[in-house]
């Protein structure tokens, strides 16, 4: 799955997620890194999916309980 493809899903399940929020979790190191395709993009796969899922359900969770 490329980066747009990504992005889209989360915000169709209703995430508050944008691209700089997923490059800062890649430069950060909380999102683990995807392979690079021949053209230098990032492969995304079903359990990165899961770790943006994880981490940004627990940063919403956290601003609804403050």
């Amino acid at each position: 799955m490329c980066f747009a493809d990504l992005l889209q899903t989360l915000q169709a399940e209703g995430l508050g997620i944008n691209e700089n929020k997923i490059r800062a979790a890649l430069r950060t190191g909380r999102l683990s890194r995807p392979r690079l395709d021949r053209s230098h993009r990032f492969v995304f796969k079903t359990h990165h999916l899961k770790q943006l899922r994880r981490l940004f359900c627990n940063q919403a969770n956290k601003s609804t309980t403050e």
